[in-house]
């Protein structure tokens, strides 16, 4: 599953930095961004108030029974209450393992999970579970614009205009 987040970026760069330091700040700001969201943000995804949050789908009542009924024999993970986890295996699968690539425009991160959870679903009846995972409210969408922006700017500071003086 790929995820793809958008900012646009309007800021003057500062004088006497190259364009090409510059573009690599951006990449660092913006893979920091997507390491925030998967650090800080994706987990709430997997929470009980996450539903009403993230405007899941909703399930259909058969299918929020058989799910109750597996929670009270201890095979369906948290109560059955959270709508995206019933055993836990793609929750487990995407909070671990992930690979982060940035570019000057956009940065992407790439993490296993199971073959049900697709951006798109093959069924139109089932709730896209994508949509689900990369869903943000506009308060995270500030957070990690706040991010971006702060490693953006360490790192511009932190760049070093190497000076040639010629001696004779």
């Amino acid at each position: 599953m790929c995820l793809i987040f958008e900012f646009t970026i309007r800021e003057t760069p500062p004088m006497k930095v190259a364009k090409r330091k510059v573009k690599l700040a951006t990449r660092v700001g913006l893979a920091a961004g997507v390491r925030h969201w998967h650090r800080k943000i994706l987990r709430r995804h997997f929470k009980n108030f996450s539903g009403a949050k993230y405007r899941h789908q909703k399930r259909r009542p058969k299918y929020r029974a058989r799910k109750k009924y597996f929670a009270s024999q201890g095979e369906a993970k948290m109560s059955g209450t959270v709508d995206n986890v019933y055993s836990g295996v793609m929750m487990r699968a995407m909070l671990r393992a992930h690979a982060v690539r940035s570019f000057p425009t956009r940065a992407r991160i790439r993490m296993p999970g199971p073959t049900y959870a697709t951006m798109t679903p093959r069924d139109p009846r089932r709730p896209s579970m994508g949509k689900e995972i990369t869903t943000t409210i506009a308060s995270e969408e500030r957070d990690i614009g706040r991010v971006i922006e702060r490693a953006i700017t360490r790192e511009i500071f932190n760049l070093r205009i190497s000076k040639v003086k010629r001696i004779s």
